[in-house]
């Protein structure tokens, strides 16, 4: 019978320590898949940019072709339009960093929030075991008493 409450006491113990660990693993795997995530955001933002580059070059190249072909070839209206196409590929490559730089954002916030659960679980798994040890204080001593009064 003494042994009942040691028992229950050794298996809280034990399935706090293996809650630990699975949320310490669970927690390294939610970093890797946020530092994968990341980088595959960042490849993404690349390939955008270069994209929207090439684009830029290919519609300034048109844009030149057809004024020469118009006659209109050094003139300020066909400055000023390679200009507009330069100016907007610019704006869409600063819009494609801004976004870049809101997932870094939301990547580091995810990891902190990762962080916050483990502890969390960690103190709610260590005020589970501090529970199971003083309930098995409370039965160790309602058996002493019981002992007292049959003895």
């Amino acid at each position: 019978m003494f042994f009942l409450p040691l028992i229950g006491l050794a298996a809280s113990v034990i399935g706090t320590g293996v809650s630990v660990y699975g949320q310490m693993k669970a927690t390294e795997a939610a970093k890797k898949r946020a530092r994968l995530q990341q980088r595959m955001e960042e490849m993404r933002a690349r390939r955008q940019k270069a994209q929207e580059q090439r684009q830029a070059q290919l519609l300034q190249s048109q844009s030149i072709a057809q004024g020469y072909a118009q006659g209109a070839g050094g003139s300020s209206s066909l400055y000023g339009a390679t200009s507009n196409i330069a100016s907007q590929a610019a704006s869409n490559v600063l819009g494609i960093n801004q976004g870049l730089a809101f997932s870094r954002q939301t990547t580091q916030l995810n990891t902190q929030i990762a962080n916050a659960e483990m502890i969390s679980n960690i103190g709610s798994g260590l005020s589970s075991l501090g529970g199971t040890a003083l309930s098995v204080a409370g039965n160790e001593t309602a058996m002493r008493s019981l002992r007292s009064i049959a003895g």
